[in-house]
């Protein structure tokens, strides 16, 4: 049987990836997405964003929440050192580049794994987080994937990007609804 409450699987509405090696360049338009260390490239960090939070009650307690991107090969042995962080500034999916990116980079959150029911997806825990987006503790301007460490040999991941259908970036949630208080109203008694 399944665990109590509600399952959603929210799609992302854009994503890009930065490259060192290319300071200037937009990577927002292409069909994947680059995370971790390349000799050639430098440091690779994908950005997801866009989730259309309003899909969520304002009430939702998050039990879990996972985002999942889909690798481009089945590989048994992605990288280890990939983690997610959440995102604090917004960013345009057409004018972020690596120099400009550099500032949005906040809290880490769950290092990458792959799924167990299929070795082409790398999931990171980013429970605390879209608690924090639903709160309104935070801004929801989404999450970045990057190396811990930056070091040779070369690690890194392609992922589809939100303009492949079915594959892109998702985040996947299971949330229960919290119990309201009482809404408490003053009463004014006028003499």
């Amino acid at each position: 049987p399944l665990p109590p409450g509600f399952f959603i699987e929210l799609g992302a509405g854009k994503d890009a990836y930065l490259k060192q090696s290319e300071p200037d360049a937009n990577f927002g338009q292409t069909a994947e997405l680059q995370a971790g260390y390349s000799l050639s490239a430098g440091e690779l960090q994908a950005l997801v964003g866009g989730f259309p939070m309003v899909s969520l009650p304002f009430n939702a307690d998050i039990l879990s929440a996972e985002l999942a991107l889909h690798l481009q090969e089945d590989a048994t042995d992605a990288p280890a050192n990939l983690r997610a962080y959440a995102l604090v500034h917004d960013w345009q999916e057409t004018d972020i580049t690596f120099d400009s990116g550099q500032n949005l980079w906040g809290k880490g959150y769950g290092m990458g794994r792959q799924d167990p029911q299929s070795l082409t997806w790398l999931t990171f825990d980013v429970t605390d987080l879209v608690q924090m987006w639903v709160d309104g503790e935070a801004g929801a301007f989404g999450v970045g994937v990057r190396s811990t460490h930056i070091q040779p040999p070369a690690q890194f991941a392609i992922f589809d990007a939100h303009e492949t259908p079915y594959l892109g970036p998702k985040l996947r949630i299971h949330y229960v609804l919290r119990e309201l208080d009482s809404l408490y109203l003053p009463i004014w008694l006028i003499p």
